[in-house]
């Protein structure tokens, strides 16, 4: 059986982790890595303890600031590293 490559690994599991952002209007996944070992993982949406956009207003999504884009969403690659920081890891040199 032939190995799939790390980074098809890693885009698939960005693609599922996609599935699960709140956000009404793009659903984004991200997967930060570091010699082939993920530090950490995030998808786009508000911050923790905040409105989850689908729940609140699930027909136009959270309000929208000057360029269109919702105004309290954390891209996914935000949400990645900060959990990353948050327990410590070392992110320097990390894809």
């Amino acid at each position: 059986m032939q190995k799939q490559a790390f980074n098809d690994i890693y885009m698939n599991l960005a693609s599922d982790l996609a599935t699960r952002s709140h956000c009404v209007r793009a659903h984004v996944g991200a997967v930060l890595t570091k010699d082939t070992r993920i530090i950490s993982i995030g998808y786009n949406g508000p911050p923790a303890g905040t409105h989850n956009c689908d729940e609140e207003w699930p027909e136009q999504g959270c309000a929208r600031d000057s360029k269109g884009s919702c105004s309290l969403a954390l891209h996914a690659e935000e949400n990645a590293i900060l959990y990353a920081v948050k327990n410590g890891s070392k992110i320097e040199g990390s894809t």
